[in-house]
């Protein structure tokens, strides 16, 4: 293997900086509450973490925002558990969320030029019944008001079914009927694996000892998707933001 091969490899990343605890900037520590984490290095092109896992402590199910990846257990032991539908053709949460959002952008903007449109029709009827007699004019004005909110009503329904569906009902990731399929494995000290940009997976620490991890993450995170499975399939819960929630 060239430097250049190791460079973007990330396991060999992980491993070497495993290989020299004494040049971290920081010494592990654990945290009773929950996982204690810290950034050793970021480059242009990958980050470097260092995690401790007290036993029980562990995460969600989750992905990686689309950043590739891989960890290196330095110490201890650690439980990978890994899933997968039952179609291949599924969605990660950040794309999901993509297309979500452009369903609400498509519906808002349907929604305002909509209202656009009423207002145009409401100053039109208004203009031509201040050419009509009294009686008239009013007659004119409710059967316009009338005409253009059914017509309104009909789109707006329309829209923003299109928005709660794409933005605020969160349906299983991959669709109905794609069981996901759960798979564990076990990584003692010195174990590590490597994982692609449409990684979901979950962590623990099912021993009765603390472990150490070290991740590698390229390109650097920005987002991680958190998900539960449930009979329905993979659902999003929440995404969370580099900077906001770590």
């Amino acid at each position: 293997m060239t430097v250049v091969d190791a460079r973007l490899d990330h396991l060999a990343i992980a491993a070497r900086f495993a290989a020299a605890p004494e040049q971290w900037p920081v010494a592990p520590r654990f945290n009773p509450v929950d996982r204690w984490y810290h950034r050793l290095h970021v480059a242009d092109d990958y980050e470097v973490w260092l995690l401790t896992w007290l036993p029980g402590q562990g995460t969600e199910w989750h992905d990686h925002g689309g950043s590739a990846g891989a960890f290196h257990v330095f110490g201890g032991t650690l439980t990978e558990d890994t899933v997968a539908l039952g179609d291949s053709g599924h969605r990660t949460g950040h794309q999901a969320l993509q297309a979500g959002a452009g369903l609400y952008g498509v519906a808002a903007g349907a929604a305002q030029r909509d209202a656009g449109q009423r207002d145009a029709a409401a100053g039109a009827a208004q203009r031509d019944a201040g050419q009509r007699d009294a009686g008239q004019r009013d007659a004119g004005q409710r059967d316009a008001a009338a005409g253009a909110g059914q017509r309104g009503a009909g789109r707006r329904d329309t829209g923003l079914y299109g928005a709660d569906a794409g933005a605020g009902r969160w349906e299983p990731v991959g669709g109905a009927g794609r069981s996901p399929r759960v798979t564990s494995r076990e990584l003692g000290e010195g174990a590590g694996r490597r994982f692609g940009s449409h990684h979901i997976h979950r962590m623990t620490n099912r021993s009765n000892r603390p472990a150490v991890s070290v991740h590698v993450y390229g390109p650097a995170l920005t987002t991680m998707t958190k998900y539960r499975i449930s009979a329905a399939g993979l659902e999003v819960l929440e995404v969370e933001r580099a900077g906001a929630q770590w």
